[in-house]
């Protein structure tokens, strides 16, 4: 049951109660001043009109304590079977002799005729109250650079000993958030910040978060504005849409210092504001720009409901760590005369073939790297590579791109030199990426043309040419195309964001309606400043293509590093992205437009050598998998990338995923690299990866035989 009835009492809710008070703050608690009171008013007629403000602070506040605020933000109304219909304010007091402030919930079990002071929680800041599972209170509270939670099992009566919450944002000085609940799902608003500059504050970018577990679990979140953002509050509609108000303006942050030439404290135009959204997108207001618009109307792919919203038991528990654990939902039974599993099945994958592809000629001193692998419409395996002449190191020397192609499942291959450059060349041909477009058959193959020898590392990037090859023949014959001049990153900040390489790996086409048959291939962008004469890294984003490859676009930048994209049952965009020592996860719902939320895979779950190494993403029915190094210990004769491994996670909530590490497969036990993966039209698993001899790479320049090759596994789950 909710309090409000329509949209206008949203932003009447966090004035229901105020404070009056000597010396009060906007943000921090008053601990000095006596006449701190506490005002009621009330609304019964929807919100139209409203009483006269009452004193309500003797009749609330026990003696020994004394009102610091309420909040801010919003109360609820409790839906638990033993404290059904309680309403509950969050409040913070302080005690006669200002020593220490509390969190407490106040409540009323008359429908606000008379009202309670609960017991104390230990923090005694900014903060919101939600009801998860159960009939569990759970209070989320502000601290500089995290966040607090503590639980209620009595309805506010007491609060257990509060703990930091890892997978939610806190900013270094501390914002307020909220905090809301519906069912088994707990929803946070707040902002993930960034560093301050001299004119703006770390108070930037408004995200959702998301529990389907009343707050043992986060997902990853979804960014709702990239600019400056406060303060925010959550509610409800009726027809089940969420809206949010917050603080926000058109600034990089809000202002921290006076403009020149204006007096102190005096904020320019725009300044703040506090604009409203409404999730699901259905009559939406206050939107800055079709861009906006589009970024929260791909945000409803992120939230769709939970599993089992059905719940009618609500008799209380302790805290989450106490609760009784659901029997998971068994897997369906198969079909004893049907040998395929289920698609939600744990698939169990076994090896049924492996083969080297490319080997590494020390006699030529011919090293073949950074391999990419596509299955065409037809069912032809390509498997590209680049081939580097005279050295094994990136950008000293011709480069070629090699591929081989397999009509009967790698049995047999053909070979062929994509690039063909003449012998005397010393351009290099880079990450070669691959993507096929299985509605046309037309296969689409981007490498990164670096004119890099001689060359200062620095101006490198002006050189950069992405070069697009395309087969309409099944890999037979292809056409070369200079896309450089057509692809445009944008200009941002001052800098002018230019292709640096692609994935490498494989791109992929989309399959949910709204992009449906999109081509999706990842690209690293460089970071010119023309002024300086500088190049640094801009970002990764995505070339997407809704012409079947006549034309391309790009997103908007996000974390820099190799990476490979894959598409989620939801229709979420996920990046798994190269960084030393652990992998990092981020994430788009508008179609790679846009990559907003970021957030790291523990090392536990993805495990990466210290220096990183490309991995490769994959979806098969409803489950992702990974594939890279996991790392060993790095010798004076060896470096660290060792042990090819295969991750897989189950996908819940949207794209919400956990990898367990009990899970992992492992392929090849010594030296192993960079990898690429793709599915046969029978459902099996290709993989591609360098592998060597040794237990790791060879740090020497003079390398053995089987110092680096290309091996191709086939996996079967049936």
């Amino acid at each position: 049951m909710h309090i409000l009835k329509n949209l206008f009492i949203v932003v009447f809710l966090s004035f229901l109660f105020s404070i009056k008070g000597e010396a009060q703050t906007t943000e921090q608690s008053d601990f000095s001043g006596t006449k701190n009171r506490a005002i009621l008013i009330t609304s019964d007629d929807n919100g139209k009109t409203w009483s006269s403000p009452v004193d309500v602070t003797s009749t609330i506040i026990p003696a020994g304590y004394h009102i610091v605020g309420f909040g801010p933000g919003a109360g609820l109304q409790m839906s638990g079977k033993q404290f059904k219909e309680r309403l509950v304010l969050p409040t913070r007091v302080v005690d006669s002799e200002r020593k220490s402030a509390h969190n407490v919930a106040i409540y009323s079990d008359n429908h606000g005729r008379t009202w309670t002071m609960g017991g104390k929680g230990d923090t005694g800041d900014e903060f919101q109250i939600a009801e998860s599972p159960a009939g569990t209170l759970v209070y989320n509270a502000r601290i500089p650079g995290a966040r607090m939670v503590a639980y209620s099992a009595d309805g506010g009566g007491t609060w257990s000993k509060a703990v930091k919450e890892p997978a939610l944002p806190g900013v270094s000085k501390g914002c307020q958030a909220s905090v809301l609940g519906q069912g088994r799902q707990l929803y946070f608003s707040g902002i993930r910040g960034k560093a301050e500059t001299p004119e703006y504050d770390e108070r930037v970018g408004l995200a959702l978060y998301k529990s389907c577990d009343g707050g043992k679990t986060w997902n990853d979140g979804i960014q709702l504005y990239d600019e400056a953002s406060g303060y925010s509050c959550m509610s409800f509609l009726p027809d089940g849409r969420m809206a949010i108000i917050f603080e926000t303006a058109d600034t990089p942050g809000f202002t921290r210092k006076s403009l020149p030439g204006i007096k102190p404290l005096k904020r320019p135009a725009g300044w703040m504001r506090l604009d409203l959204l409404i999730l699901p997108i259905i009559n939406l207001i206050f939107m800055k720009n079709f861009f906006y618009t589009m970024s929260i109307v791909m945000s409803l792919l992120v939230f769709t409901a939970c599993s089992d919203d059905s719940v009618n038991d609500f008799s209380p528990v302790p805290y989450p760590d106490e609760m009784e654990q659901e029997e998971p939902t068994p897997d369906p039974t198969p079909d004893p005369d049907d040998p395929t599993p289920a698609p939600d099945a744990d698939p169990v994958w076994k090896v049924t073939s492996t083969t080297t592809v490319f080997n590494s000629k020390v006699s030529t001193d011919v090293s073949y790297r950074v391999p990419a692998v596509a299955v065409t419409k037809a069912g032809t395996i390509l498997v590209f590579c680049e081939t580097r002449y005279g050295t094994w190191m990136d950008k000293s020397g011709r480069t070629d791109i090699f591929m081989k192609r397999s009509t009967d499942k790698g049995a047999t291959w053909t070979e062929k030199n994509i690039t063909e450059q003449a012998v005397s060349s010393k351009l290099s041909y880079m990450d070669p990426t691959v993507v096929v477009d299985q509605t046309t058959g037309k296969i689409f193959l981007f490498t990164s043309l670096w004119d890099a020898v001689g060359k200062p590392s620095a101006q490198q990037g002006y050189n950069n040419r992405a070069i697009m090859y395309t087969s309409e023949d099944d890999g037979v014959t292809w056409t070369r195309k200079d896309l450089t001049n057509e692809v445009q990153i944008g200009i941002y900040s001052g800098f002018t964001r230019m292709i640096g390489s692609f994935g490498p790996g494989s791109g992929i086409q989309m399959t949910n309606e709204m992009y449906k048959d999109r081509l999706i291939v990842p690209m690293r962008s460089f970071k010119v400043d023309a002024d300086k004469g500088t190049v640094s890294n801009g970002g990764n984003t995505a070339m997407y293509s809704d012409d079947h490859g006549v034309t391309w676009q790009t997103g908007q930048p996000n974390k820099s590093g190799e990476w490979t994209v894959t598409e989620a049952p939801d229709g979420a965009l996920i990046g798994n992205i190269r960084y030393n020592g652990y992998r990092q996860n981020y994430y788009s719902t508008d179609g790679g437009a846009k990559w907003p939320g970021f957030s790291d895979y523990p090392a536990s779950q993805l495990p990466t050598p210290e220096k990183g190494c490309a991995g490769s993403v994959i979806v098969k029915d409803n489950w992702l998998y990974y594939c890279g190094a996991k790392g060993i210990t790095a010798t004076s004769s060896h470096d660290d990338r060792g042990i090819l491994y295969l991750a897989k996670a189950k996908f819940f909530d949207g794209h919400s995923h956990t990898f367990n590490a009990a899970d992992h497969m492992v392929l090849y036990d010594k030296a192993a690299g960079y990898t690429c993966m793709a599915l046969m039209p029978d459902g099996d698993l290709v993989i591609v990866a360098e592998l060597g001899d040794l237990p790791g790479f060879t740090k020497t320049s003079i390398r053995p035989e089987g110092w680096i090759r290309l091996d191709l596994f086939i996996l079967s789950s049936k």
